[in-house]
């Protein structure tokens, strides 16, 4: 066996799974065999880039369930509107829903290299809920986790609670991860705004702020367009963190924004969404310093990005998060369509894309429709809310609510939906 050529290995260890421990086992054999796999691992990226940019439908994209999920008892319950963050190549989960009277305050993290689940033990937690808005601060190794809403309660249960219980609260919690005990901490800060649910946020580490944005303070009324809150988090305490001052200049941000992101695409640009189809939006970040008393302000800049030559685009935008790939420039997440022409009420799952352009003005490059999904050559599930992370060489898709299969027409709007199921679905897209 240790005749055979360095490509004869290489075409072997191709069928090993991308996640999972097998390409670790290999590698350790030898030191041939380690570079060998490192070989394989960088051809791999390579193509699946090539693929992701390329003007070709992904026809040929393969979905692995992965076994951490399905053949251990020891993962997190099935669950909707969870909070989900990827740190360090690993995923964390905390919270969501199991129905509308059950809410969840637990926290999970998932090891694409291992393929398994793990708890994370700990004796203080947040409130139970769901919809909150988690993030990771990769240069101090901690989540951050704001807002949300508290499960339904029913009338009867409501009414042996005080009335100023708040459905929505502004919480803000943070767990640092590098501590040996690890417990979440509630930071009470001044002048928080109020708490929201569906809100999109992320992190910009060259400015030091976590941006909080949109959401709603029920299920049907989203917040105004100008409601984009600014934690400066400098400062490595987080009792001494403090709301800055936002000035919006440029085009309107879109509208309405609530289930919707906003993408880092550089140090200290972003892309905003909507609901809304085609209503992208650049941002320009700029510090402002106050000389006297050097408070920190930002102010964000919209500009319309270009979309009038897309020609195959979801009906809207609510299928799982979304990511900004650095190296490709490309703007990726799923969403519903239809199922088939022969079948244009039933509704899939498909893999979007479109390439961020930055010349004299900012627009989206035209790329062909996304291409329905399939697991063993049956369509996958129309899932609405799951989260979506890029590894080396595909992307890890966690949870979510599934759409029943009696629902029609979900690709074109939410209405004909006629119930959903909480699922723990984790899944492996190999592009």
């Amino acid at each position: 066996m240790s005749d055979l050529p360095d490509e004869i290995w290489e075409q072997v260890i191709s069928f090993l799974p991308s996640t999972g421990p097998s390409l670790a086992h290999f590698s350790r054999v030898s030191f041939r065999f380690e570079q060998i796999t490192r070989t394989h691992l960088r051809r791999k990226n390579r193509r699946f880039e090539k693929k992701l940019i390329s003007c070709e439908q992904l026809e040929d994209t393969r979905i692995d369930y992965l076994r951490g999920n399905l053949l251990s008892t020891n993962g997190p319950r099935a669950r909707y509107q969870s909070s989900v963050a990827m740190l360090n190549n690993i995923l964390y989960v905390f919270g969501g829903y199991v129905d509308s009277l059950t809410a969840l305050n637990d926290s999970w993290y998932f090891s694409p290299k291992k393929e398994t689940w793990d708890r994370v033990v700990c004796s203080k937690t947040p409130q139970a809920k769901g919809g909150a808005v988690m993030v990771a601060d990769v240069k101090r190794e901690r989540l951050i986790l704001f807002g949300g809403k508290l499960s339904q309660l029913p009338q009867s249960a409501l009414a042996a609670f005080r009335t100023d219980v708040r459905l929505y609260p502004n919480e803000l919690s943070v767990l640092n991860l590098g501590e040996k005990k690890k417990d979440w901490h509630n930071i009470r800060l001044p002048n928080t705004s109020e708490g929201r649910t569906q809100a999109a946020g992320c992190i910009l580490p060259k400015l030091d702020i976590f941006i909080i944005d949109g959401g709603s303070f029920d299920e049907r009324t989203p917040i105004d367009p100008d409601q984009t809150l600014v934690l400066d988090i400098k400062n490595a305490s987080p009792t001494s963190w403090r709301w800055a001052k936002v000035i919006l200049e440029g085009d309107i941000p879109p509208f309405p924004r609530s289930i919707h992101a906003i993408v880092p695409i550089s140090d200290d640009s972003l892309i905003f969404t909507s609901n809304v189809v085609r209503d992208f939006k650049h941002c320009k970040v700029t510090l402002i310093i106050d000389n006297q008393s050097s408070r920190r302000s930002f102010k964000f800049t919209f500009t319309k990005i270009v979309t009038d030559h897309l020609t195959h685009m979801p009906a809207y935008m609510r299928g799982t998060s979304y990511i900004y790939s650095m190296s490709t420039e490309m703007l990726i997440w799923l969403s519903p369509v239809k199922l088939s022409e022969e079948q244009p009420q039933k509704s899939g799952l498909a893999i979007h894309r479109l390439k961020f352009i930055e010349n004299e003005s900012f627009a989206f490059e035209n790329f062909p429709r996304g291409e329905n999904l399939k697991l063993n050559n049956s369509p996958l599930p129309c899932i609405l809310g799951s989260t979506l992370h890029q590894l080396n060489s595909g992307f890890l898709v966690f949870g979510g609510a599934q759409v029943n299969p009696t629902s029609t027409n979900v690709w074109a709007d939410l209405s004909g939906i006629t119930g959903v199921e909480p699922t723990n679905h984790l899944m492996f897209l190999q592009i």
